[in-house]
């Protein structure tokens, strides 16, 4: 489990943020007091366990000591090196599949016995599943068909694997995704070149660590569950031509 504790003060100034690590834990209670007192005080640098940050917050976004830290900018940059630093949202869709029909009076609009795969059907080999595909029998409002390249994301993975996303190929049939997928759709306007490094991104370690310290994600026993909505701000790199 984790705690936050705000403190607040009338004069203007910078924000602190401090943070008790395990090896924080160990620390002699007066010498933690005695590091935030420190910290309190000083109007820029870092203590031990905390550091002063005189930038603006990100609309949006938990005040996160993890988020605003040296470690987590630095993680940024390495972005830069594969190309322009964009929000996911500026070069793709991200996109829901279906939602149940909750107006059991009304049902104009709804639809039943449409096909959708699951997050199991997205495999670890980067390919996606077709050959178990669901029929829906509850009555839905179907707001995208998956197609062909398509990025399919399992929205629970562990902290072990980072995000696991198969890329979509169809067999001829229309078929649409449950809740426990969200679907990056790349613009037309990505190169293939483009899109493999985008793709390549959001499969590695560096997409997974920058999603823990942006808290974008919920966890719960080492299971993240992924969250669409944070997902499209989510920085991501636009291959440049050199790299292209």
């Amino acid at each position: 489990s984790s705690y936050s504790t705000i403190i607040f003060q009338r004069r203007h100034g910078p924000i602190r943020f401090f943070k008790i690590t395990s090896q924080a834990k160990a620390e002699n209670s007066k010498r933690l007091a005695s590091n935030l007192q420190s910290l309190l005080r000083q109007h820029a640098g870092k203590t031990r366990y905390g550091y002063v940050y005189s930038g603006l917050l990100d609309v949006g976004y938990p005040c996160s000591f993890d988020y605003y830290s040296d470690e987590t900018e630095k993680l940024r940059q390495e972005i830069g090196s594969l190309g322009e630093r964009m929000q996911l949202s500026s070069v793709a869709d991200v996109l829901g599949g279906f939602t149940i029909h909750r107006d059991k009076q009304n049902l104009k609009g709804a639809k039943t016995g449409f096909l959708y795969i699951t997050g199991k059907d997205i495999l670890r080999d980067g390919s996606v599943n077709l050959s178990e595909v669901q029929t829906s029998v509850q009555p839905s409002r179907v707001h995208h068909y998956l197609q062909d390249g398509d990025f399919c994301i399992r929205r629970i993975y562990t902290s072990l694997t980072g995000f696991v996303i198969g890329v979509f190929e169809g067999d001829g049939r229309q078929i649409t995704f449950g809740s426990q997928v969200i679907v990056v759709r790349p613009h037309p306007s990505l190169s293939p070149a483009q899109r493999h490094v985008l793709l390549s991104f959001l499969r590695s370690q560096l997409a997974h660590r920058l999603g823990n310290v942006k808290q974008s994600f919920s966890t719960l026993k080492g299971v993240n569950r992924l969250n669409p909505n944070l997902l499209r701000d989510f920085p991501v790199p636009l291959a440049d031509e050199e790299l292209v």
